[in-house]
């Protein structure tokens, strides 16, 4: 699955998952990227990134303007494609985006 994401500046996706790799490509703005495990990284437009499976992570735009991400999904399609998380625990929540 393909999906082009906007994020206006200041915001953030909120921590989530998705059952596969996740493929990404920044098109556009400047987005600050939290992995699970791993120091934040800032990710500018012409920068790819890979986030394994089931790992939580977070990507707010830090602008200027809204950042734009084209990504891929490798999810089993009976699954819900993103799983909200709360960053404190390890418990989820299904949420089919």
């Amino acid at each position: 699955m393909q999906v082009l994401t906007q994020i206006p500046e200041g915001v953030q996706s909120g921590w989530h998952y998705h059952p596969g790799e996740e493929v990404g490509y920044i098109l556009a703005g400047t987005v600050e990227m939290h992995v699970k495990g791993r120091e934040p990284v800032i990710l500018a437009a012409g920068d790819g990134f890979l986030i394994p499976p089931r790992t939580p992570h977070n990507a707010k735009d830090v602008g200027p303007g809204t950042g734009q991400m084209l990504s891929v999904y490798l999810v089993d399609p009976t699954e819900p494609v993103s799983t909200l998380v709360d960053e404190r625990s390890d418990e989820h929540s299904a949420w089919n985006g």
